[in-house]
């Protein structure tokens, strides 16, 4: 599994945007670049994937920026990282024979009885690895006690 920078820059973020968010004020996307050493035209791009899957929602003018759309309970790691493009996977994605992209058709490994068994333990790795992020959420990431959560 690999994760790329927009996928950990949207995590750092975004959990900077849950821990800076006082009384549901907006939060400025120069402000969260700055705090956490991210470019600001990279993070309008990760923000505007994240406002169009719903997990914030930006508000315009003097004082602007954006705020968590629901309580940061409600968000996991799995919706943060497949709104900006990740896939959760152990191995990347392939062109099959017709073209499709999708998980490769054959397993890495030979497909004697031993590949077909490391196949079956690696989908099952990948499936506890979605379970995980699935029920990881942004409050389990930025901690106990505050409001958003």
């Amino acid at each position: 599994m690999r994760i790329t920078t927009k996928g950990r820059y949207a995590l750092s973020a975004i959990a900077a945007l849950a821990l800076n968010s006082i009384d549901d004020d907006p939060v400025s996307i120069r402000s969260l670049a700055e705090s956490e050493g991210i470019s600001a035209d990279f993070l309008e791009q990760i923000f505007f994937k994240l406002r169009r899957s719903g997990i914030v929602n930006s508000v315009r003018g003097p004082g602007g920026g954006f705020r968590l759309a629901r309580p940061s309970r409600e968000i996991s790691l799995h919706e943060i990282l497949s709104a900006v493009g990740e896939r959760i996977a152990i191995s990347p994605p392939t062109l099959s024979l017709d073209g499709k992209r999708g998980l490769a058709s054959k397993p890495a490994a030979p497909n004697g009885r031993g590949g077909r068994k490391a196949g079956a333990a690696l989908r099952e790795l990948e499936e506890e690895v979605k379970r995980f992020a699935s029920e990881k959420s942004l409050a389990d990431i930025v901690g106990t006690g505050r409001r958003r959560q």
